[in-house]
């Protein structure tokens, strides 16, 4: 039975519902019509649906967008990309389509610069991507002409706080990104769901392509720690289901793209828990409680470097003196001076006070490879001294990516 909703004039004209008059001269239903340029269509037998608009059938010539994946007008052609969007009996297939900084891939066939859909339709015609030259390719005779790329970090600050500007595009731009859930890592998702956590990845060789460091919110940086490119790669805050998938397709970029040697750590910064006083002490005693087993899991350089880091970037934290009633009398005046010994600690020679405290969010000392508590295993400098208010675990290799 045909649904009442789209019952024409024509074929049933004894329905209780709004009548007007069409451009043609003829009776429809109100409910059936569409108001184009100043008339009257029926939606369903006159006018053709592209792009979410309704034009007069036979009055609007059409391109199909392999982006969108649907009809759109011929004159936003110009706003898109002519390049190869699929495979047909082993020969590429051209159109057009809306342009896609997470997807499109960049090629030279015969010679010439192309645009690919993305890098599923590049593997279907037989490219593959040269990580040197930083574009797909067919033909070995077509990098001849190519240029190997050379990617310099040493162009980019030191941290992402420096460019406050270009951290907040790249926020800005993951947030546009989607890619599905990764099932193998549910099982740590539990783990983090309450929380946000960015990545530094230090590397001595490699880069990932502009479409990458967009889709997955990342910047490249300088460091000084590093052999060779004097660079790391650093992720925005990540969180939720999104966040633990992205570290999975993250990582397995990295794996294929860039390298690593004994002088490269990945420093994973955790936010989102309390920011009291008593939360602050707790977590910083938990971690000299247990930072001698946490070393064991790790090789020996990471507690002396010596012929393997210029310095010592994870030292073992100073244990706190532990809670006395004899000594401090009630418990809050244990835990106030406790941490204004921490705040001097971790500000590197400051007391806390109308100049120096957590409200202002900066630390005493600008430059932060200058500031030696900085470079404790558990970093906790962030926590007080820092708007993002994080902590950074700075125990991790960077041989394992």
């Amino acid at each position: 039975m045909k649904d009442v909703k789209t019952v024409l004039f024509r074929e049933d004209n004894s329905l209780k519902r709004k009548v007007i008059v069409k451009a043609n001269g003829q009776p429809e239903y109100f409910c059936n019509c569409v108001f184009i340029d100043g008339n009257y269509y029926c939606r369903i037998t006159e006018v053709d649906l592209v792009s979410g608009n309704y034009y007069v059938k036979g009055t609007i010539a059409v391109e199909y967008d392999w982006e969108k994946k649907c009809d759109v007008p011929k004159n936003q052609v110009a706003k898109m990309i002519h390049g190869i969007v699929s495979c047909d009996n082993n020969k590429p297939v051209w159109g057009y389509f809306t342009p896609n900084k997470f997807s499109n891939v960049y090629a030279v066939l015969d010679g010439k610069d192309i645009t690919i859909l993305n890098h599923v339709v590049a593997a279907k015609n037989g490219f593959q991507e040269s990580y040197a030259h930083n574009i797909f390719y067919k033909f070995k005779n077509d990098l001849q002409i190519v240029s190997p790329f050379q990617f310099d970090y040493k162009q980019y600050s030191y941290s992402s706080d420096d460019d406050a500007k270009r951290f907040q595009l790249a926020i800005d731009t993951y947030g546009k990104a989607n890619f599905p859930f990764c099932k193998d890592m549910k099982v740590f998702y539990p783990f983090v769901k309450k929380y946000t956590y960015g990545l530094e990845f230090e590397i001595c060789s490699g880069y990932l392509p502009q479409r990458l460091l967009d889709g997955f919110g990342v910047l490249p940086c300088r460091d000084g720690s590093v052999n060779h490119t004097n660079g790391e790669l650093v992720t925005v805050p990540y969180t939720g289901t999104k966040g633990i998938s992205t570290v999975y397709y993250l990582t397995k970029e990295l794996q294929k793209r860039c390298t690593v040697d004994l002088s490269c750590s990945m420093h994973i910064h955790f936010s989102g828990f309390p920011k009291s006083r008593i939360f602050t002490l707790t977590l910083y005693t938990l971690m000299c409680k247990i930072q001698e087993e946490l070393f064991e899991m790790f090789p020996h350089y990471k507690k002396d470097p010596s012929g393997v880091k210029k310095k010592n970037y994870t030292q073992m934290l100073v244990p706190l003196p532990t809670y006395s009633k004899a000594v401090y009398g009630d418990f809050k005046t244990y835990v106030n001076k406790m941490y204004y010994t921490l705040f001097h600690k971790l500000s590197d020679g400051q007391y806390a006070g109308k100049e120096w405290n957590t409200a202002r969010a900066e630390h005493p000392q600008k430059v932060k490879w200058e500031r030696p508590s900085r470079y404790a295993f558990y970093n906790f400098q962030n926590l007080l001294f820092s708007k993002r208010q994080t902590v950074e675990c700075r125990l991790k290799v960077g041989a394992s990516y």
